[in-house]
């Protein structure tokens, strides 16, 4: 449920409350138990909706926590094969010998921690 419903339920909900503080003493029992139980049902969907707002934030809290991983590592370079700590970082790049005209290249990459080497055929999107 959305922020405007979770809203307009509680604004109900305040309404009822205060329609039960203006009740009179010689007021009908019966329409007394109608406006409470009409009370119970929103507090019932408020609580609901405030659930399902709070899942849905601590699933959008995850989803941001995965999202800056993912831009951590991606500005940082790949994870080292060998060594597993360092990045590999592209420390030369020629023209593919012979794919170049289309743009085609042959880094090297060079991890950071252990100095491992790869070539690696990079396509342009």
């Amino acid at each position: 449920m959305d922020f405007v419903g979770i809203m307009t339920i509680a604004g109900q909900t305040l309404g009822i409350i205060k329609d039960l503080r203006d009740v009179e003493r010689d007021f009908d029992a019966a329409s007394y138990k109608s406006q409470m139980t009409e009370l119970y049902n929103n507090v019932s969907e408020l609580r609901m909706a405030l659930t399902d707002a709070r899942e849905e934030l601590h699933a959008k809290g995850r989803e941001i926590e995965e999202l800056k991983s993912r831009i951590a590592s991606m500005q940082s370079g790949e994870q080292c094969a060998i060594c597993e700590e360092g990045r590999l970082k592209v420390t030369a790049s020629v023209a593919h010998p012979h794919f170049g005209m289309l743009g085609h290249q042959l880094r090297t990459v060079t991890c950071t921690n252990c100095g491992h080497k790869e070539e690696r055929h990079y396509r342009p999107e």
